[in-house]
């Protein structure tokens, strides 16, 4: 049964807000139960209030919190005498937070905790004390916090931190942060060696169910599987809204428990609830409160954000995170804890931190901008324990803070060792993606805070928010973060549940949204660098959000030197081709040239190599009586998937030489070492750099080292949480990929020495190699004799355009299934281009650009 809803009052700007009744029952706790919660059945209230009036009601008291903090803090020193040390802004930002927690305090109210619960939490508190000596690192200890400052940290004592007295009462609210449906903690749907595959079902705007549902797997399997109605019900229990009973979601009904127990709750404060207080039945209201939950979570008076319930040491895994992130306070030792967290990779602390990241609730889109809107004053909530929800993002910043240099992190390292089965399949790469998101979601509300701010060409939080995120809809990957989005982005995207609409279609208005407003092509440049279901129907000039996020492909698509079209606007427009439904978009440019060689790159020659070995060790699996070759043939074939999964396969054959133009005979460089600058100046954009000017990367002998391991020590790549790979390693796989293409006459190898023996030693630097992006590369040459790099797949015959309003130029290939269109490779860097030299050539030789069709 739903709860009974009248319309919105939108003149009003009117939202709902739900009241939790104290229990019927008696408020005092059963001696066996003194840290549990009331067993009584949830009772609410639906109540209509005025956003306008609320916000205008509470700002009223923060302005005049705010003035009289300025007053207070005015002859506050910048230095203190002899301290040249003194940071004024964490002394004033102390002093600033502990005068508004004083200036918060309603003295006129009188609250008691439970003296029998107060007791039983000291006992709990001199456990807490111990365990936190042992986990927390020594750059940091010290004193540990007083009984009374600990038992701030639990929601049975007063928001205020008095003791005696209760928070400020207003008219405002608390908005609730939660997720819907809290499944198996830390687990994916699928086995963990499928995890690239759930990744591209995602991507592609579906579910592992509705993929089995489409492939006519029986609806038995599928319940058993899924749950079905059965499961639906089972996760779903009974609350009284407005005397009525409504079925919510059982971690819906534990948080409700759980605020119920908060003393402001207790005392009348309302709090917002999205799956209560938006009819979820009504799909107008539901497109127009979507657009404004930033508004209302960022007028609350503080957003909550229920974790779930106290297990795992989830508790003293949120104290020990908040303890590093109030480190950002004074960053001094920042780099220390952070490398002494990841070399105690196996310590319980960093285990128990791991699983409390794996938790639903922060893998989950809504919960993005829910933790971005709210304030100062918002909070975390697990179990019954309470810790402020901005030292826990700076813990992030915190554990991010190592130098790594050439380490790179053992991804795919065992954190347990012990083979327990709570934790024996949490890897590094679980405890490492957990930590980047609360780096993400700090940084993002930190960016959204900024009212003035402009569409940015790009923004790397949009795909991280929404690459690690997952969402029952996939629409809600742009819904959900809309109101983190600059206003003027956020006013073109049209928020539409009806089923009629696809993912695909809400990621085309967000690409379709961004050029408009911004008058410029560089978001096409992110274009889709993995495979997904149905990736070969998606528009080729419209970015995937949901694919994994890729440093690399966000790297190259994000050129900060180059500028191949200057002074131009895109004047882009958008349609739908009438004969095949592709999502068209139409620019002005110039073709400037054509494909006539391409390299592969290193990627697909590791694909190649590892297929083969898979092949060698199938062969031998029927003979093998212990059992060595089938476990290697597994571990072949989920590389295999991993290496596919992070590369969009080839889809054209490359061209013959009759069917080419004709080529020039010589290159565009003038000389061997114009080539040689150009092709150094193609590496440089694949990351690879020498520290002294004067070194290059054909300063290197072509057989530098005699052996192929390159400094790797096996041993090491098995225990360690960082692996040293020297930049070598890469340097020379990508060289022996472009070995022999074909420099008019002479090889890619031939311009290298041969032997060490060869060159002056003093000569030799090792380069620094950005992420993996040399790793796609592919090394081109163009009928019209220039040289060029690319990251994506191109083969001879593909057309190199410049695009007005687009940074670099671009490969584009005359699409088979949308006559008078081309499909987007990707952006190019081709020496001599991208500095506008060929752009104001063609302008100077009067030509005009060309309507360009794009699908």
């Amino acid at each position: 049964m739903a709860a009974a809803y009248r319309p919105l009052n939108r003149s009003r700007n009117e939202i709902r807000l739900l009241k939790i009744l104290p229990p019927e029952g008696s408020s005092a706790p059963a001696d066996d139960g003194l840290l549990d919660f009331s067993p009584d059945p949830i009772r609410c209230e639906l109540q209509y209030e005025s956003l306008d009036e609320i916000y205008e009601s509470t700002s009223g008291m923060q302005s005049l919190q705010h003035a009289m903090l300025e007053i207070l803090l005015q002859d506050q020193p910048s230095t203190r005498e002899g301290e040249p040390e003194t940071n004024p802004g964490l002394t004033t930002g102390l002093m600033r937070r502990g005068i508004a927690k004083v200036l918060s305090v309603n003295f006129d109210s009188h609250y008691e905790m439970d003296p029998r619960r107060r007791e039983a939490l000291r006992h709990v508190y001199d456990s807490d004390v111990k365990t936190m000596g042992s986990w927390l690192p020594s750059e940091i200890k010290g004193e540990p916090p007083t009984f009374k400052i600990w038992l701030d940290s639990w929601i049975w004592t007063s928001l205020s931190g008095s003791e005696s007295h209760l928070e400020q009462q207003s008219r405002g609210y608390f908005a609730l942060s939660y997720v819907w449906k809290s499944g198996p903690e830390g687990r994916s749907l699928l086995e963990p060696r499928y995890r690239e595959m759930e990744e591209m079902v995602a991507a592609g705007g579906s579910s592992a169910r509705q993929v089995l549902e489409e492939s006519g797997d029986v609806p038995e399997l599928l319940e058993q599987v899924f749950g079905g109605k059965k499961g639906v019900a089972a996760n779903t229990t009974e609350i009284i809204v407005d005397g009525k009973p409504v079925f919510v979601g059982k971690n819906l009904e534990k948080a409700l428990r759980t605020l119920r127990e908060i003393p402001e709750v207790k005392n009348g404060t309302r709090v917002w609830v999205d799956a209560l207080c938006i009819n979820q039945n009504d799909i107008a209201e539901k497109n127009v409160e979507v657009k404004r939950m930033g508004e209302i979570y960022g007028k609350a008076d503080r957003v909550i954000s229920w974790l779930g319930e106290e297990n795992q040491q989830s508790g003293l895994a949120l104290e020990y995170m908040s303890t590093l992130g109030q480190v950002t306070q004074n960053m001094g030792h920042a780099a220390e804890i952070s490398r002494s967290f990841y070399e105690h990779v196996h310590a319980d602390a960093v285990i128990r931190v791991a699983q409390l990241l794996q938790r639903t609730y922060w893998k989950r889109i809504w919960i993005a901008q829910e933790i971005c809107m709210g304030g100062d004053k918002s909070i975390a909530i697990c179990g019954a324990r309470r810790f402020n929800m901005a030292d826990i993002l700076a813990c992030g910043k915190i554990l991010l803070r190592i130098e790594l240099k050439d380490l790179v992190i053992n991804r795919g390292l065992k954190l347990d060792e012990s083979n327990n089965p709570e934790t024996e399949e949490l890897q590094l790469q679980d405890l490492r993606s957990g930590i980047v998101r609360l780096r993400t979601f700090r940084d993002a509300k930190i960016d959204s805070m900024n009212p003035n701010r402009e569409v940015p060409l790009s923004n790397t939080l949009w795909f991280r928010i929404a690459s690690s995120s997952s969402a029952t809809n996939s629409k809600d990957l742009i819904y959900r973060m809309m109101n983190l989005l600059p206003d003027q982005l956020k006013a073109q995207i049209n928020v539409d549940y009806s089923e009629s609409t696809q993912f695909v279609d809400v990621m085309t208005n967000f690409a379709s949204a961004h050029i408009s407003v911004t008058n410029y092509l560089h978001w096409i440049l992110h274009r889709l660098h993995a495979p997904f279901l149905k990736f070969q129907e998606w528009p080729s000039w419209v970015p995937n959000l949901a694919l994994p996020f890729s440093s690399a492909h966000w790297d190259w698509a994000f050129p900060h030197q180059s500028n191949a079209c200057p002074n131009t606007e895109a004047e882009a427009s958008f349609h739908r081709d009438p004969a095949t439904g592709k999502h068209i978009l139409t620019c002005r440019g110039f073709r400037l040239d054509t494909i006539n060689q391409a390299t592969r790159n290193l990627l697909l020659e590791q694909i190649d190599d590892i297929s083969y070995k898979i092949r060698v060790v199938a062969g031998s699996i029927e003979t093998d009586t212990t059992g060595q070759s089938y476990a290697m043939y597994e571990n072949l074939q989920n590389m295999l998937y991993a290496n596919r999964s992070r590369i969009l396969p080839d889809r054209a054959a490359p061209m013959t030489a009759a069917e080419l133009p004709p080529s020039v005979t010589e290159h565009k460089y003038r000389d061997i070492q114009g080539l040689k600058a150009a092709l150094a100046s193609c590496f440089d954009f694949l990351g690879v750099t020498f520290p002294p000017e004067n070194h290059s990367i054909f300063d290197i002998p072509w057989n530098l080292y005699d052996g192929d391991n390159y400094g790797l020590d096996g041993n090491k790549l098995r225990t360690s949480a960082f692996i040293n790979v020297p930049a070598m390693f890469i340097v020379n796989g990508v060289r022996e990929v472009f070995a022999d293409l074909n420099l008019w006459g002479l090889s890619f190898k031939d311009l290298f020495p041969e032997r060490l023996r060869d060159v002056d030693a003093s000569s030799i630097s090792i380069p620094t190699v950005r992420d993996r992006t040399a790793t796609f590369g592919r090394l081109f040459t163009t009928c019209n004799g220039y040289v060029g790099v690319a990251i994506g797949s191109l083969v001879p015959g593909d057309e190199i355009f410049l695009l007005n309003g687009c940074p670099m130029p671009v490969i584009l290939r005359q699409s088979r299934y949308c006559p008078g269109a081309y499909e987007f490779l990707g952006g190019v860097c081709i020496p001599g281009v991208m500095r506008g030299e060929a752009f104001a050539q063609l302008q100077g030789q009067g030509q005009i650009p060309q309507i360009i069709r794009i699908c």
